[in-house]
Formats: structure tokens, sequence, C-alpha cells
């Protein structure tokens, strides 16, 4: 890879159609790199990259294409030394042939030049495509521009089709953290920009602030670039709106149980307005991936008629794996994709794919079961069960006794012993 990219001079990321935080982190992290080192970069992704995700991360100034030009060749005659009477032409077997007959003066062979335009770039990268289709029309309406040109593909999903020149597919926690990687291999200098967003891409892959040795490692460059690591957090637990609020709550009240440890939620089209799937959700994540004692939690949003987004939740399984073939963005223990169908259908698609890995009897798939609200326990079963569970619901804790704060002798109220906020106690 490192040979290819230091003999290019334009290059080309190449984005599929659906895309994460983590994703669009990556790529403008590389295209940062890129710059830095004297190469041109530009990003193609045949879909939007989300609003949203500029309000968290200060995106850069790098030029953005849905499409790639098409060759072209373009033959031009100079006109300084006479006029054309016509131009026609004729297609052999082998070549196409034009006759330009002078209306006055003459031409001669210096008069004619030939020169190209469109395919401009001499080094395409795709970062996490599993294969070309993946980047939907940007291939589609053009997969001549991917037959002879230097190709190095970037993935971490281990489905990929290995296509291009240079393959880079490893089994990496996200792509932020993979770019990080190959920017520390190949020696090149990273800026305090690009060190930023990699951190908040990474950080999003590892929903939060949990033990982790590239977020520590991410974090020391930081530092080391003297940038502001507050800033760099608190952007990505910006407030929600209203809207995103209700939604949560939609998730929350749709849940059904299938197969006593599969839980779904489906929200329909007319439960979401307002709501931007592509933006960041950390209420969703910190509540609905952690519930305790599921095999998976599966969120499922129609976003248009007939077009659903499934975001799946698990910790006691590869998700990643598991539907490698639907081209997921996410990690182990999180994926996001789209499915066409109804809310149903795509339910019963998920589901029979959870029970077909050995999991409980697939009998029970079709029979979902609401959860059952619990009855206020009369006095003798408060005394006898104070404890007791409800239906697979988590166990509820009780709160240690509250000790008063007896007053302090002295000056100033600073005398009172405090302990500082841990880090899972940060919002």
């Amino acid at each position: 890879m490192k040979d290819l990219v230091n003999s290019s001079k334009n290059i080309l990321i190449l984005l599929p159609e659906t895309v994460c935080f983590d994703l669009v982190c990556a790529a403008y992290a590389l295209a940062l790199s890129l710059l830095n080192k004297g190469h041109k970069a530009t990003l193609a992704c045949a879909t939007d990259i989300p609003d949203k995700f500029s309000q968290i991360i200060n995106l850069p100034d790098i030029p953005v294409v849905k499409s790639i030009a098409k060759s072209e060749v373009i033959l031009s005659l100079n006109l300084k030394k006479g006029a054309v009477e016509s131009v026609r032409w004729r297609e052999t077997s082998d070549k196409i042939e034009f006759i330009i007959t002078p209306g006055k003066g003459d031409f001669e062979y210096n008069d004619v030049d030939l020169g190209t335009t469109g395919g401009t770039f001499d080094l395409f990268i795709t970062l996490g495509c599993t294969k070309l289709e993946s980047l939907g029309t940007i291939f589609a309406s053009n997969p001549d521009a991917f037959s002879n040109i230097k190709l190095v593909n970037i993935d971490t999903n281990p489905q990929n089709n290995r296509f291009g020149t240079v393959q880079v597919v490893r089994d990496s926690k996200s792509l932020s953290t993979l770019i990080l990687d190959l920017v520390e291999e190949n020696s090149w200098e990273i800026t305090k920009e690009a060190v930023r967003i990699i951190f908040q891409g990474i950080l999003w892959a590892n929903e939060g602030f949990r033990q982790d040795q590239d977020l520590e490692r991410v974090i020391r460059k930081l530092i080391s670039k003297k940038d502001n690591l507050v800033d760099a957090v608190s952007a990505m637990f910006d407030s929600i709106s209203v809207a995103e609020l209700r939604y949560l709550g939609k998730i929350v009240s749709n849940i059904k149980v299938f197969s006593d440890d599969l839980i779904v939620s489906k929200i329909p089209a007319n439960e979401i307005q307002g709501v931007s799937l592509d933006r960041i959700l950390y209420p969703e994540i910190n509540v609905v991936s952690r519930v305790k004692n599921q095999r998976a939690v599966i969120v499922l949003s129609e976003y248009e008629p007939g077009k659903i987004q499934a975001r799946i939740y698990s910790k006691k399984m590869d998700l990643f794996r598991l539907f490698s073939d639907l081209s997921p963005i996410g990690n182990s223990g999180r994926v996001i994709f789209n499915l066409e169908g109804s809310l149903d259908e795509v339910e019963t698609k998920l589901l029979t794919r959870f029970e077909s890995k050995g999991t409980p009897d697939p009998q029970k798939v079709s029979a979902a079961k609401e959860l059952p609200e619990k009855k206020a326990p009369t006095n003798s079963e408060i005394i006898k069960e104070p404890l007791k569970k409800a239906n697979g619901l988590p166990q509820a804790i009780p709160a240690p006794p509250i000790t008063p704060i007896q007053p302090q002798t002295g000056t100033f109220p600073s005398q009172i012993p405090t302990q500082p906020l841990q880090p899972n106690q940060w919002r």
C-alpha cells in the first residue's frame, strides 16, 4: 500500500452507499493524512453524508463527489491556419476515422491535438466496502472506471471479496482503528485534526468510555498534539431533541420478547417523524445495548415504506460475522444495516437467522409474547421476596442507605471531603 500511495498524486477514497459515523471518521482522517503528505484527496459516496455528522465532528473542507466522470477522448483542431467546411466520420472494424474538409487554407499534422477528460485519479481506495457493488451507483454507472486503475481495498469485514490491487482486510474493532494502524505502520505524519476525528470514530465504535487499548492509544496521541480532550468528547454527547426522546420511548414501549432471550422493537414510519436515524443516539446505545441476559436486542425502524433500518446489539454473539453477508456497519457487539420489506417480514428474516445458529426451539420464533405487567406485590410478598425478578426483567438492586453528612468544623466548605467523578458517571 505504501508504494502505491507514494507513487500517486490524485487519490479517490470511495465509501459504500450506507455509511456510519465510524466510517465517515475513518474516511476524513485518511484524507487528511494524504493531504498532509502532499497528495490530492477526494471522497466519493453515492449518498449524502449525513448533515448531523458535521455537528459532531468538524468536517474538513475535502471535496465529495457522487459519481466518477467517464473518460472521454477529445480530438481538437487548430483553426488559426484555416476554416472547416465539413466534418465526417466513418467506422471500420477496428477504428474510427474523422474526415475534415477545409473551407480555406490548409491543415497540418501538428494542428491536430488529442486529449482526455475524466478518469483523472491515479489511485482508488475503497473503505468499508465488502464488494464493488457496495458503492451503489458510483460503480453501477461507470464500472469501466475500475478496470484499469490501481485500487487499495481497506475493510474490517471478513466476508470482503478481496478485490483490488492491494487488500488491507483485517479483523479490527473499527475502521478508525484500522486507519490509525495504517498511518503508524507507514510512518505518516498525522495532524491534530486527524487524530481527533479518529478518536471520535473509535469512541463511537467502542460505545463510549470503557477500557480499550485502542482508545487509550489515540487519547495519548491527542494529548501529544495538545488537543482539548474535553471538547472532543463533549461534541459526542450532544443533547437530543423532543422527537428523538419520543422515538426512544417508542423503542421501549414496542418491545416484544421471542424465544425468551431475543428482544425486538419495531418502529413504523409514522412514529419516526422528526428523527434522523443517522444521528448517534447515545441513550439508545447506553440503555438498549446493555439489557441483561439477552442474546440480542433488535431495533427495526421503517425510515421509508418498505425500507427498514436494523440496529442490533448483543454481548453474547459476534453480530458482525453473523450478518456479514448483509454488508453491516459496526462491530461484533453492534451492527447497522438496511433491508427491504415490511417490518414483519424483516423481523421474521432476522429471527430465523438467529434461530438457525443452534439456539432455542425455532417454533418459538413465530410466537412473540408481550412483556407481562407485574402485579403489585402483597405486604407478605414484599417481606418474603424483596428482590423477586419479573419474568426475565433485570433484577432491581436496592439503593445503599444514605448517610447524612455531618457538619464540619472549619472556615471553608472545601474542607468537606469529596470524591472525583468516575468515567462511568460522566455524561
